[in-house]
């Protein structure tokens, strides 16, 4: 009997020997966890999949974002988790119509393009929402 649990660490929250120590963790990319002992491999996409489920209903992506971030990043974040290209227009005017997030009247300078807004969420808790 195998039994997993999902827990989500921000990278940036971690210190540099949890993100170093290889004795104690293992950390790799998605794409390079393959075959892994006994049933594991299951597990693990299911443990993905689960994890594509719940940020397209609830604000769970929260906890992957960094405490100021602009739409575009959001957008990325959705797309990297679900797999799937949004479309720009729609996604920012369903974003901002659930009213989750805090525009913070502050702009991030020195990008390839012009100037973008910042924004916070507006709570900590993981709350239902609907963005897909």
């Amino acid at each position: 009997m195998s039994v997993a649990y999902l827990g989500l660490a921000s990278w940036d929250a971690l210190s540099t020997e949890e993100k170093t120590d290889t004795e104690s963790a293992w950390w790799a990319p998605l794409a390079a966890a393959k075959k892994l002992a006994y049933d594991h491999d299951e597990i693990l996409k299911l443990a993905v999949e689960r994890l594509q489920s719940r940020v397209t209903y609830t604000t769970l992506l929260s906890k992957f974002m960094p405490k100021e971030f602009t739409l575009t990043e959001l957008e990325r974040a959705f797309e990297s988790i679900i797999k799937t290209n949004l479309d720009k227009r729609n996604f920012r005017k369903k974003i901002l119509k659930l009213g989750i997030l805090t525009d913070l009247g502050k702009k991030r300078t020195g990008g390839r393009s012009r100037p973008a807004a910042l924004y916070k969420f507006k709570s900590d808790k993981v709350v239902p929402i609907e963005v897909i």
